[in-house]
């Protein structure tokens, strides 16, 4: 993803190999009536129901769509052992 400096997002690949920066997507979206209502529209124009990165990217070409950079420590628990993994340290810092 890349965000210009009102934190616009301006480019979204979903799952790029040579990524444009060093930016990620965490999943967590927060669409408003019309966003909803616009995910509708991209699925009865026959667009890639596959992941919602798609969706991002159709978007921010018809609305204004923001992002927040998270600056501290995350981590992607995509699967069991990396969730046990986060899960691990974040009890150890209770």
């Amino acid at each position: 993803a890349r965000v210009d400096e009102e934190m616009k997002i301006i480019d979204f690949v979903e799952k790029p190999e040579n990524p444009p920066s060093t930016l990620v997507s965490t999943a967590c979206y927060m669409l408003s009536q019309e966003g909803i209502r616009g995910i509708l529209t991209y699925l009865d124009a026959g667009e890639n129901p596959d992941a919602i990165g798609f969706f991002i990217k159709w978007l921010i070409k018809r609305e204004r769509v923001f992002g927040f950079v998270f600056s501290g420590r995350w981590f992607d628990i995509g699967t069991l052992e990396s969730l046990k993994e986060a899960d691990l340290i974040y009890s150890k810092n209770k």
